[in-house]
């Protein structure tokens, strides 16, 4: 009669003729893998009996009782392989269970047998993938894996393959993509933000002191044309101030207007996964309140980057510095600008290059507040 082994978390097999009890552990009730035989003639397996004596040693105790008898005492010193028991029960004659193999062999050859056995089913061995398959049947299957890492034609970084389409989309740097201001040019990402100070679509202000009007870099043309009454009239109103200044200084001895610094302070901005916001959609850094109470945030939008004045009661007098903190050489000082409430200051899309590395933007504002005297 054929006898089913009980050891399957190590391997599957079949004994095909009836095992004699004599050869079955006192502990597991299986045949024993490496006998050993204590005084009182029963025997069991190596690992068993370890497992036992160490439950014991956990309790205090050096010594475990037989698990027939409870007569002897199994110590350290009794866990000797008995290569009599061993050879005989090495040579009892298996076969494998696994699905659709028919190996038959040797009790001791079966673990050998079961650990290369293209039958045996496996998990897969990509972290996250709950997939089971046959041994044999493994390497197909990792060639469609969705958790399988495989290089990016582009940057040739692992991705799991059921994320290549989104790193394509959003992260690889080399990806081909269209100008995300709509020119309709196609550039890899690496050079976006490059094209984008360039481009025609590029949403601009106009450099007339007092015109408010923004329009995109190939209306500038037809806006200059459009305006230029306006803008004569904005620059007589300009002259007409510098004048009456000019007047109050001479006549009036009004000493000379000059500008007192108030105070420097700074903050730090920190974006990680930087390259999901590159096509241009709204980021905005948390809120940054100087000592004059007033209120400044750093704000990403059109593929440029700005510093806005949230909140002040007057207009703010301020210079700033902005250093990219992978490149400390590499800060620009904008001009000293006049700022209300809700106005924003553009920085540029080159300082985002300068402060980006490994896809994380890390960069300071330096404001210094300044007060007419």
């Amino acid at each position: 009669m054929d006898q089913k082994g009980n050891h399957d978390s190590v391997f599957n097999f079949e004994f095909l003729t009836a095992v004699t009890p004599v050869l079955e552990c006192s502990v597991c009730k299986s045949v024993m893998v490496k006998p050993v035989t204590l005084p009182c003639g029963h025997s069991g397996c190596l690992q068993c009996f370890q497992t036992l004596l160490m439950y014991h040693e956990s309790n205090g105790r050096k010594t475990a009782p037989c698990p027939e008898c409870c007569i002897s005492e199994l110590g350290r010193d009794s866990l000797n392989v008995s290569v009599a028991l061993h050879a005989l029960t090495g040579g009892l004659d298996v076969q494998c269970t696994n699905n659709n193999c028919a190996w038959n062999g040797k009790f001791e050859d079966a673990k050998a047998h079961d650990e290369t056995c293209p039958h045996r089913r496996v998990n897969c061995t990509n972290n996250g993938c709950p997939a089971t398959m046959e041994r044999g049947q493994k390497d197909t299957h990792l060639a469609i894996c969705k958790k399988q890492a495989v290089p990016c034609t582009e940057c040739k970084r692992s991705v799991a393959r059921g994320e290549m389409s989104a790193h394509a989309k959003f992260r690889c740097i080399y990806a081909r993509s269209t100008c995300p201001l709509g020119c309709g040019l196609n550039l890899q990402w690496c050079q976006i933000f490059l094209h984008v100070g360039q481009c025609r679509e590029k949403i601009m202000r106009c450099s007339v002191k007092g015109c408010k009007q923004m329009f995109r870099r190939k209306e500038w043309e037809e806006h200059m044309r459009a305006c230029a009454l306006s803008h004569a009239k904005l620059r007589d109103g300009e002259i007409q101030t510098l004048r009456q200044i000019i007047y109050k200084k001479e006549y009036n001895n009004i000493p000379p207007i000059s500008l007192r610094e108030i105070s420097t302070e700074s903050f730090q901005w920190e974006v990680q996964n930087f390259s999901d916001y590159r096509d241009g959609r709204l980021l905005a850094s948390p809120s940054f309140v100087t000592a004059d109470r007033f209120r400044w945030r750093g704000i990403w939008k059109d593929a440029s980057l700005f510093l806005q004045l949230q909140s002040a009661v007057n207009p703010v007098t301020a210079r700033i510095r902005v250093v990219p903190m992978q490149d400390l050489k590499g800060a620009v000082s904008l001009r000293m600008t006049e700022l209300k409430e809700g106005e924003i200051i553009e920085v540029g899309h080159e300082m985002v290059t300068k402060a980006l590395e490994n896809d994380t933007l890390r960069i300071k504002f330096i404001v210094t507040i300044f007060n007419y005297e």
